[in-house]
């Protein structure tokens, strides 16, 4: 116990250098042990409304940081269910895309490029997927490249499209496409470019071998 004879729970409360300038008055409570309130010699409360002060900023921070982590939690399950319905709608696109009786091929005007190609559309062009990713669009369709670009760009901007008999080279030979119907067309910005990207699937319903 201090010098002063108070309880040493009581006297932690106020700084050595300082305690000169304060009292402690005891009140024994009918409910509870006997409570020690802290006063200036001079009858001000400022140590208290000090310390009170001190509470209610630590408490309303302690809120901010509650409602920020909130925020956050929150925002994370939307990315989150985002980022699975995303992901869904990829699959079920892919899975169309894979296993389709139309051979599908995916486009990029703007470049020049045959992105991808399912299975049907290999077996039907006699090229295997990776020799398709190879090819332009001039070398698949060397006759007729002007309309086929110009019907990509017309889907890009209208998101539909349709045309048909264009000539295309499969590797054995040149054939006629009778039926050409897109069905799907997307655009994206890379983070890495400042122009979108446009893609293009289209689906051959047919071909026939030009005699």
């Amino acid at each position: 116990m201090p010098a002063s004879g108070l309880p040493k729970i009581a006297w932690d409360h106020v700084d050595n250098k300082q305690a000169a300038r304060y009292c402690c008055a005891f009140a024994h409570s009918e409910l509870g042990p006997q409570i020690a309130e802290w006063t200036r010699v001079d009858g001000s409360d400022e140590l208290e409304r000090s310390e009170a002060a001190q509470r209610q900023a630590s408490d309303e921070l302690r809120q901010r940081v509650e409602e920020r982590a909130a925020d956050l939690r929150s925002v994370d399950e939307s990315l989150q269910r985002e980022a699975a319905q995303r992901q869904r709608s990829e699959e079920r696109f892919r899975n169309i895309f894979e296993y389709s009786n139309d051979a599908i091929l995916v486009l990029d005007p703007d470049h020049d490029e045959i992105l991808d190609a399912n299975p049907r559309a290999c077996r039907l062009l006699s090229y295997t997927r990776e020799e398709l990713g190879n090819l332009t669009l001039g070398a698949l369709f060397p006759e007729d490249l002007a309309r086929l670009q110009s019907f990509a760009l017309a889907v890009v901007e209208d998101g539909f499209g349709w045309m048909d008999e264009i000539s295309c080279q499969t590797l054995v030979s040149v054939a006629s496409v009778n039926e050409v119907e897109v069905v799907r067309s997307t655009s994206a910005k890379p983070a890495n470019s400042r122009r979108p990207l446009y893609t293009v699937a289209c689906a051959i319903r047919s071909m026939a071998a030009v005699a």
